[in-house]
């Protein structure tokens, strides 16, 4: 029924097997399937893979707001209760839908940064109060317009990114 593939995803100090065969969005697995699917990874990793795909670029306080992001939704009722649930939920980070080619990390100073943030945000060391993100749960970059914002209250820009309570 599905079509399981290998791959090696290579980190500079990390080796992570995936199995494609649930790659969440574009196969569509219900909610349960998802949460199985990334178990192996640390909750670290699965922060740091969102924040390096989705803020790579951005200043530090960019980065640090997607990983409070993740977290708010961690956090909320309306999402699953871990990080990596909430990272490769079905629809919600576009870098999660790419091809894997497309996925890989190939920065490994950008890798470095994404994770050393993904590791102070878990931590505590930034909350949703210091960046007015408090119940803030989604985000895009302000090169797009999602159908969505319309109906959200933008409550801040970081660098590229804007930031919404729906």
């Amino acid at each position: 029924m599905f079509r399981v593939l290998h791959w090696i995803v290579s980190v500079p100090g990390l080796q992570l097997s995936r199995l494609a065969g649930v790659l969440l969005g574009m196969l569509m697995l219900p909610a349960v399937a998802q949460s199985h699917a990334f178990l192996h990874l640390s909750e670290i990793e699965c922060l740091a893979l969102n924040i390096y795909h989705e803020a790579r670029g951005e200043p530090v306080d960019g980065q640090i707001a997607v990983g409070i992001v993740t977290l708010n939704r961690v956090e909320s009722r309306r999402y699953p209760n871990s990080v990596c649930m909430v990272v490769h939920q079905r629809k919600q980070f576009s870098w999660t839908r790419l091809p894997a080619r497309f996925r890989a990390v190939d920065n490994p100073r950008a890798w470095r940064q994404a994770r050393e943030v993904a590791e102070r945000v878990l931590a505590g060391d930034f909350t949703a109060d210091d960046y007015r993100l408090d119940g803030v749960m989604h985000y895009h970059n302000h090169t797009v317009s999602p159908q969505w914002a319309a109906a959200g209250e933008l409550v801040t820009a970081i660098g590229r990114h804007r930031f919404y309570l729906l």
